[in-house]
């Protein structure tokens, strides 16, 4: 780094890079799942609404709650993408871009209250999960913002700053209810100190309580009833087999182990560093990282998801999402424990941060270059779905089908080709099929085993693929449309 450079202008320089990479690489489309429901529900809010009340409408991603149907994400993120909704799809990923942002923003200033190098925060702004979930319109980063921005106002001497807190806290529960285990710790360890400041804080995090027990009993018929109870999830409804033996000795163990070892590797003994913190909010720091570790290790294990349960180069960039609520904390710990040791080997901390942004770059580069080419893969999957069906027009498909249709772009109802109603007065409708690396195997038999069923005849078939420098994400997709005679 240049020595002429202060450390706000290092800063400044290196967030325009990041910035002006994001632009280069803007997403194109919807990537995962859960970035269709956040949009789609978003647009619901931006209108006014809750609920969808035809059901052709919900994709088959919102919960049935008696009278309507709900998103059964929680509702904080969605309605902080409202506001964006009204510049149009395309331009709603610029909110991941600007989160970002304000969250390296809030870490620079974390170090700086708490007497720390302030350009320790570039290993913030490349952290590569940061810049991948900036790509991706889903909650688990926003939960670490809010967190961090309210551990930076917990930081402060005033009774203002501690309002703010319990504000950010209430933000960050609003955005992903598990968040309140993290906002329990930081107000026990404030009660035992300071009751005032506890006192404030719980004045700043009361305003979301309300707005949560409202959200709940619009959208679910109850104060306490979410999305992720067992009368609205179907999920619940299809558990596969469960035993506790298996929980406790293996998929949980499991679990925790895998956890471990990518905060002890996303940086190299990250997760040592929250022990060694010196400053007396060690201790919310170890209980927050603990406490959501276990939480969300046992929640996996539980539900029994594989794919999570391995230590490989692509779930050590994404597969740690539920983690991201806490691991801006576990940075703001991290940052002392790596200077610590780098004083004691005598090595320059600015000249060695100035090489560790080099690979981590060039990883930026590729995980938002990689973004862009699946993204643009699935935004060519959903014209062709668009420019091949007609308006107004059900579609029945496969899998997540769904993921590839936004209202936005055009009147399409939709139906799972395993629904009940699917082979229904069918007639003018179009059977969609997409093939990719999860259902290669089953998902030609099944489709020709559907089409047995119903009088169709082909009207579209492509392949599309993304060509990313990284070929981890399997980029193929075969897209077939077959009118329904």
């Amino acid at each position: 780094m240049n020595k002429k450079l202060n450390e706000k202008q290092v800063m400044i320089i290196f967030a325009a890079a990041y910035a002006v990479l994001f632009l280069i690489f803007f997403p194109k489309f919807i990537y995962l799942l859960d970035d269709s429901n956040y949009l789609r529900t978003a647009f619901l809010f931006g209108q006014g609404k809750v609920c969808i009340d035809d059901p052709l409408y919900t994709y088959n991603d919102f919960s049935f709650n008696g009278k309507c149907y709900a998103s059964e994400n929680f509702p904080g993120y969605s309605m902080l993408l409202a506001p964006f909704t009204f510049l149009g799809w395309k331009l709603v990923f610029i909110s991941g871009m600007l989160l970002h942002l304000f969250g390296t923003y809030i870490f620079y200033k974390v170090l700086k209250r708490t007497g720390q190098k302030g350009y320790y925060a570039l290993l913030y702004l490349f952290f590569p999960s940061f810049v991948y979930f900036s790509t991706a319109l889903i909650n688990n980063y926003a939960v670490g913002v809010f967190v961090l921005a309210g551990f930076y106002f917990y930081l402060g001497k005033n009774a203002r700053d501690w309002v703010i807190s319990g504000a950010f806290f209430g933000l960050a529960v609003l955005t992903r209810y598990p968040a309140v285990l993290v906002f329990a710790v930081f107000i026990a360890a404030a009660f035992f100190r300071d009751r005032k400041k506890a006192l404030m804080m719980l004045f700043g995090f009361a305003p979301f309580v309300l707005i949560i027990g409202l959200y709940n009993y619009s959208a679910f018929g109850g104060v306490l009833n979410t999305g992720y109870s067992p009368e609205t999830n179907l999920a619940w409804q299809d558990e596969t087999p469960f035993t506790w033996l298996n929980f406790l000795l293996k998929d949980l163990p499991t679990q925790l182990m895998v956890y471990t070892v990518m905060t002890l590797l996303l940086y190299p003994l990250m997760l040592l560093g929250i022990f060694f913190f010196k400053r007396k909010e060690k201790i919310e720091i170890i209980a927050s990282s603990i406490l959501m570790i276990g939480f969300y290790a046992a929640t996996i294990a539980f539900i029994g998801d594989k794919y999570l349960m391995q230590i490989n180069i692509p779930n050590m960039v994404f597969g740690n999402r539920h983690l991201l609520a806490v691991i801006p904390l576990m940075l703001v710990a991290y940052v002392p424990f790596l200077d610590s040791i780098i004083r004691k080997l005598r090595l320059d901390s600015r000249k060695l941060i100035g090489l560790a942004l080099i690979p981590l770059i060039i990883l930026a580069v590729l995980v938002l270059q990689t973004q862009a080419a699946v993204t643009g893969r699935n935004l060519a999957v959903s014209k062709a779905i668009y420019e091949n069906t007609k308006e107004g027009s059900l579609i029945i498909g496969n899998d997540f089908n769904w993921l590839f249709l936004l209202e936005q772009i055009g009147d399409r109802q939709y139906l799972d080709i395993n629904h009940q109603s699917a082979k229904q007065d069918s007639e003018g409708s179009y059977i969609v099929y997409t093939i990719n690396f999860i259902n290669q195997e089953s998902g030609r038999e099944e489709m020709q085993s559907a089409l047995q069923e119903f009088n169709a005849s082909l009207v579209f078939s492509g392949v599309f693929e993304a060509r990313p420098w990284s070929t981890t994400q399997r980029p193929k997709i075969e897209l077939y449309i077959y009118k329904i005679q």
